[in-house]
């Protein structure tokens, strides 16, 4: 069913609210400004069977601009968004994720235009053809016919709903308002400033997300990209951890899928026990188990995908390509580039884990393209050592560098001073490396269709990450020796925008040549969000792509970004800004609020895709699906990306507990992740409070040693040890004769015996009485302690510790 209800209706002919010299390219700006309290959508109201969702203009600016040859009129918003399709009116739309009831195929909806403004003598300019980075930077525009020479306003309608999709267990649809209309003869332009949806679901079941999905990773990337998320219960993944340390669960959150080799299953397996530990349930699996085709691990991943009880986060390939004999992991070579067969085949790991064959993946999926087993033990040792002891430098972090290639028609220039000016607006001091890859540079931003709008998002009146101009770029001498000064000198981040080739950067120009003779210390993390340079499948050895020449150099990166083939200008940036929100949540000042726990960028490669597929939906989704297939993340998938000088943390809790006791007391940081492993394997977790918390895990043998890992964002991790005493309630190792009495007890108790430190845990493994002394005696209060066993641990002054257990009753 669908309703549309008119309320008001306002008629202006042309109005000028304001008259803006712009550039020699766009001549001038009618600027409308609305009364309305923000800009895009935000939720009215939200019960278990409706919702009703308002979406406002606040400003709306008619930019004149000539584009080959063709003079008219374009629509800039406060809205980042992607031109239309080829051919067809270029007006913006906005589009966001709506979580659904499970199982939900019948709503309705209304649409009700509140508020709505015509301008008379507009006549908007076509979107222009995407093109990809390796084409020309001609612009090109054509009329579609039948639009253009119609009387009728287009589109014939503002919203656009997706049919329902499942990601990780989520029923979602794809909700795009287009909140104008045009008619192309009579050159009207309707303005629909002020619009409501109600949406009212008329089956299915409760909003429900599985348990079995649930993960802070993906649940951050859900809750940015879903508009009414917040319907959503918390969830208690430390109990779901516990659940699986006593066997109870099937599954991960980490699958490492590794090549048939005998080493590079002993360095995955290193790497399985650095994130176990850490308090990621990691597996290892050889392909050999699977098959090494395409189809069997896409098939193998669906059916944990569908029936384990707890399906993993991410996945990692741990293997080259195979080629020729060599041992490796395959993955599909696909033949459905949009630019034809001279693209054609490309690789791709995203389809491994795309489930429901929307392009996007529903694992975050990561490969390190290791040869042998030295290559593996280079590639983990990289990652285990930059989180074991990160560098304690604070230029390296404040230093991120961005370089770019200029051209007129691209967003290259964009895409990086976004970003640059992002790291500026946070406090750092980014170095930029800009060159000339064509053209000159004045002070337009680019000559590329939707440009205002991303200036205008990006711009003073909106984010202010950049100037209205690009005049105070004046440097376009950056070199190769630049960008190897930047890396030798030590940075963070280094992002490259421009064209790229399977081997080398393009303005400014590296080459892997280059990468083999870096020989800093400190590595850096490259995002190359340029064409093939991703490539895994090129040459052998020493004659391999970009992406793998960086993770193959002892001195080169400790993870990359990078695309298997030519990708589509335009979209490729739509996709580094959305991959940059989930590192720094913000970026995106419209686009969620929810800062994930670690700054991880596979799961920001993972974001970046499913932005972009929201923007402007449903326009240009050939081009946005390469996108998704061709950009791969290099690393470990769990890499944590230091961001800030790392701090301390503080972490307390006994050295040992008895044999028996199923908890401890720790107390860590504020939102710190604690872990406790035994031999490398998970056995509980927990969240810091800033206080003591109580862990509770399965007994553990006595002798056995548990290891406490704690880790936080931009902080050193921590490991240290809890040993588990034999016969807790007998007395050992005590050749001092120490009593307690009475034993039980009341409201005191005294102990005797050579003794210099004293502490006392209940039955919890929590620490209720801790004190050093230098007397044979010592009476201790106990009125205010619970019924119950207590165990009493006393350092003698040799050294040894001995247990004695009393009762308070």
């Amino acid at each position: 069913m669908r309703k549309i209800f008119f309320r008001q209706f306002n008629i202006l002919v042309l109005m000028m609210v304001a008259f803006i010299i712009f550039s020699n390219k766009c001549h001038c700006q009618n600027v409308m400004y609305y009364n309305h309290p923000k800009d895009g959508f935000y939720i009215e109201e939200s019960k278990d069977r409706q919702i009703v969702i308002r979406h406002y203009i606040k400003e709306v600016r008619i930019n004149k601009k000539s584009i080959d040859g063709c003079d008219g009129d374009v629509i800039g918003i406060n809205n980042m968004t992607l031109p239309s399709e080829a051919g067809t009116p270029n007006l913006p739309a906005s589009s966001r994720y709506i979580t659904i009831p499970k199982d939900c195929s019948n709503f309705d909806f209304e649409i009700y235009y509140n508020d709505s403004t015509i301008f008379s003598d507009i006549d908007i300019l076509p979107a222009s053809p995407l093109k990809l980075d390796t084409e020309s930077d001609e612009i090109t525009v054509y009329k579609d016919s039948s639009i253009y020479k119609n009387d009728i306003f287009y589109p014939d309608k503002l919203l656009e709903i997706s049919k329902p999709v499942s990601i990780r267990g989520l029923d979602l649809i794809l909700l795009s308002v287009t909140p104008f209309r045009y008619n192309p003869v009579k050159h009207q332009l309707k303005v629909y400033h002020d619009i409501s949806i109600k949406l009212h679901f008329n089956n299915g079941k409760n909003y429900c997300l599985e348990d079995r999905f649930r993960s802070r990773e993906w649940d951050n990337i859900l809750k940015n990209m879903i508009l009414n998320y917040n319907i959503i219960d918390e969830y208690d993944y430390d109990k779901r951890n516990n659940l699986r340390a006593k066997g109870l669960l099937k599954g991960c959150d980490y699958l490492i899928i590794t090549a048939d080799d005998e080493e590079m299953i002993s360095y995955a397996d290193t790497l399985r026990r650095f994130r176990e530990e850490q308090g990621i349930a990691t597996e290892v699996i050889n392909i050999d188990d699977i098959g090494n085709h395409p189809d069997s691990i896409r098939q193998f991943l669906k059916n944990i995908y569908d029936n384990y009880d707890i399906v993993p986060s991410a996945v990692l390939i741990l293997g080259d390509y195979p080629a020729g004999s060599g041992i490796g992991v395959t993955t599909f070579a696909m033949d459905d580039h949009p630019g034809g067969m001279q693209y054609e085949p490309y690789l791709t790991d995203n389809r491994l884990t795309d489930f429901n064959n929307d392009g996007l993946p529903e694992i975050a999926v990561a490969r390190m393209p290791a040869a042998d087993g030295n290559e593996a033990a280079g590639m983990i040792y990289k990652v285990i050592n930059y989180e074991r002891h990160p560098y304690d430098d604070a230029s390296y972090y404040d230093s991120p560098v961005t370089a770019m290639g200029y051209e007129e028609s691209r967003w290259f220039q964009l895409c990086s001073e976004v970003v640059n000016g992002f790291f500026s607006g946070i406090g750092k001091h980014p170095r930029r490396i800009n060159a000339i890859h064509s053209g000159t540079p004045s002070d337009v931003w680019s000559t590329g269709q939707n440009t205002e709008t991303v200036v205008q998002y990006f711009g003073p009146e909106g984010c202010g990450y950049i100037p209205s101009t690009m005049a105070h770029l004046e440097d376009w001498n950056g070199s190769s020796q630049d960008i190897t000064n930047a890396i030798q000198e030590g940075t963070f981040i280094i992002q490259h925008r421009d064209h790229g080739t399977f081997k080398t950067w393009g303005e400014p120009y590296y080459s892997t040549d280059l990468i083999r003779q870096l020989d800093n210390e400190r590595l850096t993390f490259v995002m190359s969000a340029n064409c093939m340079t991703g490539d895994f499948g090129f040459g052998y050895g020493d004659d391999d792509c970009f992406a793998e020449r960086f993770m193959r150099s002892e001195h080169g990166a400790v993870a990359v970004i990078g695309a298997s083939q030519a990708s589509y200008s335009y979209v490729n940036d739509t996709y580094v800004w959305g991959f940059y929100d989930n590192l720094w949540n913000g970026f995106l000042p419209d686009y969620g609020n929810e800062q994930s726990d670690f700054q991880r960028p596979a799961f920001a490669n993972v974001a970046g895709k499913y932005y972009l597929n929201q923007s402007s939906w449903p326009y240009n989704h050939s081009f946005k699906r390469i996108t998704y297939q061709l950009f791969h993340y290099f690393g470990d998938a769990y890499f944590q990306l230091f961001s800030e000088k790392p701090k301390y943390l503080t972490v307390s809790h006994n050295d040992s507990i008895p044999y028996g006791v199923y908890s401890t007391a720790i107390k860590a940081d504020h939102e710190a992740g604690i872990a406790l492993s035994v031999d490398g394997n998970l056995i509980a977790t927990a969240r810091g409070t800033g206080d003591y918390n109580t862990v509770v895990f399965t007994a553990q043998p006595a002798g056995s040693v548990i290891k406490v890992t704690v880790t936080k964002q931009n902080h050193y991790r921590h490991e240290s040890y809890i040993h588990v005493m034999e016969d807790p309630y007998s007395d050992i190792q005590d050749s001092n004769n120490t009593s307690i009495f009475p034993n039980p007890a009341d409201n005191n108790i005294t102990v005797k015996g050579n003794f210099e430190d004293i502490k006392i845990t209940n039955s919890m493994g929590q620490t209720i009485f801790h004190c050093t002394i230098n007397d044979n005696s010592l009476t201790i209060d106990c009125s205010q302690w619970a019924d119950g066993i207590y165990i009493l641990l006393a350092r003698q002054t040799d050294g040894k510790i001995i247990s004695k257990k009393f009762i308070i009753q």
